[in-house]
């Protein structure tokens, strides 16, 4: 990612302070000089950059601070707009533009946190031969703030956002791989701890959803149509009740897919014909792709 300048730096302060380039050049330098300054065009001494920093009440110390933490915030807004990419499907476009991102170049924790997480998420869904691999990815990202968590026993602790996203992909890596064990008892475990914490995650409502279609599809995979029915009605209410619904139309499909599996063709094919055009519109390939299998299984 991109590194900030002592000029970008200096311009950053100097419209924190509301000061004018006249203003800060005043008895150090000319207009002129601070305008070449902060458009990289010209490099300051050592006593010309201290003397502006002095008015601009700061000094080395606090400037590559301020450099970190602007660093971090664009890196958090760029991270921000990959997993949009990732959560509509644009594996690729997310592939490319994570590329970009130079991991040990991060220095904030919940941000090689996030990166951990979209990197998992798009491998999962792109290169499926890396799941232990991914495991293990992930496993290190909790490491970075829950070094000790146990991983059948957490009712009690404390999750961050990007924690309980991270036990929703390790969960969904277990599934992948073929442990299903591990995935059955992470997957319910997380979705007791969300729900006991509902009211913390309010403004996410996706963690317990994703949660939810976790523990559905193993409840599936065990041919327990039933149980993964129940959840996924649980999950659809909860999606119902969220702001903008979130998850619905995708939580339809995997109702419409336990369906069939339970032999209900006819409410699996009128449940396909309603969500149907809203995915075509919305532009979720994937889901798209998955309910064209879903018809020819009929």
């Amino acid at each position: 990612m991109e590194k900030y300048s002592i000029g970008e730096i200096i311009r950053y302060l100097r419209k924190e302070q509301k000061m004018t380039q006249e203003e800060l050049a005043e008895g150090i330098c000319s207009n002129v000089t601070i305008s070449r300054i902060e458009s990289g065009t010209q490099m300051p001494s050592d006593r010309i950059i201290n003397q502006l920093l002095a008015r601009l009440g700061s000094d080395l110390y606090q400037t590559a601070n301020t450099a970190r933490e602007k660093r971090d915030q664009k890196t958090e807004r760029y991270l921000s707009q990959i997993a949009e990419e990732v959560n509509k499907g644009h594996f690729e476009k997310a592939v490319t533009q994570l590329s970009r991102v130079e991991r040990e170049d991060i220095t904030d924790v919940r941000n090689k946190q996030l990166y951990i997480l979209l990197k998992a998420s798009i491998e999962l869904r792109t290169d499926p031969h890396r799941t232990t691999e991914i495991i293990e990815e992930i496993k290190q990202g909790l490491s970075l703030t829950k070094k000790d968590i146990s991983l059948s026993r957490f009712s009690n602790v404390p999750l961050t956002t990007i924690e309980a996203n991270l036990l929703n992909a390790l969960c969904a890596a277990y599934f992948q791989n073929g442990e299903d064990e591990q995935a059955m008892t992470l997957a319910k475990k997380l979705s007791e701890h969300l729900m006991q914490h509902k009211a913390s995650f309010q403004n996410d409502p996706e963690l317990l959803l994703n949660a939810l279609i976790n523990l559905s599809q193993l409840l599936e995979k065990e041919a327990d149509y039933d149980s993964a029915l129940q959840i996924c009605e649980q999950a659809i209410v909860i999606s119902k009740e969220s702001y903008h619904q979130i998850l619905f139309a995708e939580l339809q499909y995997f109702k419409a897919k336990l369906l069939l599996r339970l032999g209900q063709t006819e409410e699996c094919k009128n449940l396909l014909s309603v969500i149907y055009p809203f995915m075509q519109l919305q532009g979720k390939t994937t889901f798209v792709q998955l309910m064209d299998d879903l018809y020819r299984m009929m």
